[in-house]
């Protein structure tokens, strides 16, 4: 194919068009910086979004199943107040997975319903709505809990080996939240045992029990001697609390005459980073009983506090067709109207982030792509010249009998190579650089005398993995303007005259 063999002579650079080998470098030069930043930005965006969203899923779920107000005004919620079977009181999600009949209302025993009592109903809401997520192959399924609580911790430490031990206390009013040790994100959001974990429970003189995993099963401890084993967000860490400090999780129930304080026994058994929720600092993940025997006791106000299903599945991309079909299969079994279905882009608490990160992801695209146009518009120059300065060259490949097709892809090849040679050299650097992003963002920080990026929003580091969808879309982006770039000039020299330009040399 000799137009290419043509197009690399003319890229070459020689003294005699040295002029058009310093414009071909720039935009070479030009395109490759373009490229390496733009792949360096979207693949470290990109990890960081990945990264909160997994840190989000570690307490939640992909999509979340809660009840809606109908299901707390039909008859198969509103009919437990009035039952002696289920002791005169509303019965939770759980409680009513676990129950052995739908309606436990006996027209003999229990007292007469009141007029405009929500009527009769067949339909298991909890068991029929368990059954449709479960009929989904690949989705796994759980009750969560959440109930307010205010926790204690005591910090126990002794400076010195003869020093008598300090006690401090750090207390604040915390969600318990079900623990569920099925969520894949959790060793994404679980922080490291430290050294200073271990020797805190040395120092205690008991067995080692942390958060740990057993097969496919995280295992939240919980022993008589210590009680419940319980995840606390990072800021405790911050704060001084380790592994192995003890402390009660208080809340009120009531009793026979009034409202009395129930303490439950508690030791720190990890820690977990919450990410950008904005609750997340107060969340105590502790397992689904304990969270269980306090929701059911302080449960006063329907829709307080959420409770319902999470849905566990491996593509997070799929999170829109499944909620679709679990929706028609809601439909189906005449369920719908009782139950609220969300995939984690539509939580109350990340839909606004979420959508933040995407808006400005499509802004920094456009501004990307924009820039590529104007760092390619140096081709269009470059082939400009080129074509005038080879006049006589075009003229002699007509007459030798060269068509104008093949004039044009000459230089269109020119503008395809120049672009594809800045591309690999961009990508190239890319890579480099996010291989060594860690060292670069540390010399940066030493320099400027301060850290460079906030750990609380991104962590001890930055993603350093390419994005695949990065690159493809600057590489494509940057060869389609290339090639484009290249018509102008192409037409311009398949349409010079031969026998007038070689009568003008």
């Amino acid at each position: 194919m000799y137009e290419f063999s043509v197009a690399r002579k003319y890229l070459v650079p020689r003294v005699r068009q040295l002029s058009v080998s310093c414009i071909s470098l720039i935009s070479v030069v030009v395109i490759a910086t373009v490229v390496w930043l733009s792949i360096v930005f979207f693949s470290v965006q990109e990890g960081i979004e990945k990264r909160w969203t997994e840190k989000m899923l570690a307490l939640t779920a992909p999509i979340r199943i809660t009840p809606t107000s109908a299901y707390y005004a039909s008859y198969y919620y509103q009919i437990d107040a009035a039952a002696a079977g289920s002791h005169f009181s509303h019965k939770s999600l759980r409680e009513k997975l676990s129950a052995e009949t739908t309606d436990p209302y006996n027209p003999d025993e229990d007292p007469a319903l009141p007029p405009g009592f929500p009527k009769p109903s067949s339909l298991d809401l909890v068991k029929l709505a368990q059954k449709a997520i479960r009929s989904i192959p690949g989705l796994s399924c759980d009750i969560f809990e959440t109930a307010p609580a205010s926790l204690k911790v005591r910090l126990i430490r002794q400076e010195a080996p003869y020093a008598p031990p300090t006690e401090q206390t750090i207390s604040q009013s915390s969600y318990v939240v079900s623990f569920d040790p099925t969520n894949q994100f959790l060793n994404i959001s679980l922080l490291p045992i430290t050294e200073e974990d271990k020797q805190n429970i040395l120092n205690q003189h008991l067995p080692p029990l942390w958060v740990e995993k057993r097969g496919q099963e995280w295992v939240l401890p919980h022993d008589a001697q210590r009680g419940e084993g319980i995840l606390l967000p990072k800021s405790f860490r911050d704060a001084g609390t380790l592994v192995g400090d003890r402390g009660t999780i208080s809340y009120r129930a009531f009793g026979a005459t009034a409202l009395q304080e129930q303490r439950v026994p508690v030791f720190v058994a990890g820690f977990y980073d919450p990410g950008i929720i904005p609750t997340g600092g107060k969340v105590v993940l502790a397992r689904p009983e304990l969270v269980s025997r306090i929701h059911d006791a302080t449960f006063t106000e329907e829709q307080s506090l959420p409770t319902g299903f999470n849905v566990h599945f491996n593509d997070l991309k799929k999170a829109d067709q499944i909620k679709k079909e679990l929706v028609e299969l809601f439909k189906k079994e005449n369920i719908s109207p009782y139950w609220d279905i969300r995939t984690y882009e539509e939580f109350d608490f990340t839909k606004d982030i979420l959508q933040q990160m995407k808006s400005d992801r499509n802004l920094f695209s456009l501004i990307s792509f924009i820039i590529m146009i104007v760092a390619c518009s140096n081709i269009i120059s470059m082939l400009i010249i080129l074509v005038h300065d080879k006049r006589k060259e075009i003229a002699i490949l007509r007459a030798l009998g060269a068509s104008k097709t093949s004039i044009g892809a000459i230089f269109g090849l020119c503008g395809f190579i120049m672009g594809a040679t800045g591309s690999i050299l961009g990508a190239a650097l890319a890579i480099l650089t996010l291989n060594n992003l860690s060292f670069l963002l540390r010399q940066l920080g030493s320099l400027q005398g301060f850290e460079v990026l906030n750990t609380t929003f991104y962590g001890n580091n930055l993603p350093s993995q390419i994005s695949v969808e990065a690159l493809l879309f600057v590489i494509g982006s940057c060869a389609c303007i290339s090639c484009l770039s290249g018509i102008i000039p192409a037409f311009q020299a398949s349409r010079i005259n031969t026998s007038e330009a070689l009568r003008n040399e």
